[in-house]
């Protein structure tokens, strides 16, 4: 079961390497599939996680994996947000950034 598991983490960690790629090239469609797959993935690999050190191991592999993936996606959407001239005036009560309510984005000819 053990071989199992980490054959599965290999195939996610090889997922979000995939993603990380997509994020870079603004592939919106390549991430849809890959969230799939993960999705499918993920799901195979709880039924088979235990509690064993070998285990815990390689969630935690995973778990640093899909922090890089996310950390990546908010830089590409905060890039985004500054190239379309956006701009966050502060966070609300959850931590989340408030932006204007008119973007600004420049035009020139």
């Amino acid at each position: 079961m053990s071989s199992q598991l980490a054959s599965l983490v290999d195939d996610l960690c090889a997922a979000f390497a995939e993603e990380r790629t997509a994020i870079a090239a603004l592939d919106h469609t390549r991430i849809e599939e890959l969230a799939s797959r993960k999705h499918a993935l993920a799901g195979e690999m709880v039924s088979l996680c235990d509690r064993s050190p070998e285990s815990r191991l390689l969630v935690e592999r995973v778990r640093i994996e899909a922090r890089a993936n996310a950390l990546l996606a908010q830089m590409a959407g905060d890039a985004i947000r500054s190239l379309l001239g956006i701009d966050t005036n502060g966070y609300d009560r959850r931590a989340k950034p408030i932006t204007s309510q008119m973007a600004r984005i420049r035009v020139t000819y």
